[in-house]
């Protein structure tokens, strides 16, 4: 995970340096590409097989113009080598276990899921409610 408060490293605030200077210096856009599925909002996020906590999809979706002006034009999220998925792969329907502490998530996945997704839903709910509001160009 990276710090999602970009005050240590990794962080996204250099991610997203990098990115541009990437984009930049080879006048290229880019995608990004097997982005984990995880999240710490969901209580189903409780580091058990295939409920791996990560919290990429939650800062990059909350600062999808950020990575714009980086050079970036699409993220692929994928489950990495059995991972997270959003959908139900592991076949436990909903779960919602009880908040645990990890990096930067000091019980804070204490949102009830109402998806059996292994993500609890969280790619489900959160890209919809983003491309509710934006409109794709090209």
């Amino acid at each position: 995970m990276v710090d999602r408060y970009n005050k240590t490293f990794p962080n996204f605030a250099r991610y997203l340096d990098f990115l541009s200077g990437l984009s930049k210096g080879t006048h290229r856009r880019m995608v990004l590409w097997q982005v984990p599925i995880g999240n710490q909002y969901f209580d189903t996020m409780d580091n058990t097989q295939g409920h791996y906590q990560d919290n990429r999809a939650e800062y990059i979706l909350g600062h999808v113009s950020d990575f714009a002006k980086a050079g970036v034009i699409s993220v692929l999220f994928g489950a990495g080598n059995n991972g997270t998925k959003n959908i139900d792969a592991m076949q436990d329907g909903i779960t919602n276990p009880d908040p645990i502490t990890s990096y930067q998530c000091d019980g804070t996945n204490d949102h009830e899921s109402q998806y059996a997704d292994d993500d609890g839903g969280y790619l489900r709910i959160f890209v919809g409610k983003y491309s509710q509001h934006h409109v794709a160009i090209g």
